[in-house]
């Protein structure tokens, strides 16, 4: 009973041991791919999934609220797209969301109508290329009538090589109790 007792003791410490030098991925879960505006939505809503991986350009094309659950949706594009998000009409809502995008000359999101209204709230817009032109949310396109842009309890990082706001339009901006970070936190171009 005793040498039972000690080898259950000790199958039992180096299963504990195998656990502690395990690498910390080894365990975690795949992200879940997504490349819809409804299969992210889908899993925006499921609590089982902790990680999202778009790999697709999700274009929003009318009034949508967009809740993030807290989780992090990373852009992971198939072929060579630099946007994570275009917003062509509507008034749009990301909330409760972190969208990062490691592309060089990536965008998180990318405003390409004058008929929108875009709202972030608690939102965290990430790009990562540290060579790159990138910017984290830009207000692009050819048009003179202004974009509503809403940031509230956000934060927005462009890193060392990027514009956290780029605007070649007109725009009605408010920046509410937000970080706005980048080589230049805000670019925007004579009408």
């Amino acid at each position: 009973m005793k040498k039972e007792l000690k080898l259950f003791l000790l199958g039992f410490i180096i299963l504990c041991m195998a656990f502690l030098v395990m690498p910390s991925n080894v365990l975690a879960a795949e992200p879940t791919v997504v490349t819809t505006l409804a299969e992210l939505e889908t899993a925006l809503a499921d609590d089982a999934v902790t990680e999202i991986k778009l790999t697709k350009t999700i274009a929003i094309d009318s009034t949508k609220t967009i809740d993030g659950n807290n989780k992090t949706v990373t852009f992971a594009p198939t072929d060579a797209s630099t946007k994570a998000f275009t917003v062509h009409a509507g008034t749009v809502e990301f909330k409760n969301i972190t969208i990062v995008n490691p592309v060089g000359n990536g965008r998180c999101i990318d405003v390409r109508e004058a008929d929108v209204t875009l709202t972030l709230t608690g939102v965290t817009l990430k790009t990562t290329n540290q060579s790159t032109n990138n910017q984290a949310l830009n207000v692009g396109g050819y048009y003179t009538t202004p974009v509503t842009i809403n940031v509230v309890n956000s934060t927005i990082e462009a890193g060392k090589a990027g514009y956290g706001i780029v605007t070649f339009n007109p725009v009605k901006l408010t920046i509410d109790n937000s970080n706005v970070k980048g080589y230049a936190a805000l670019y925007m171009k004579d009408e």
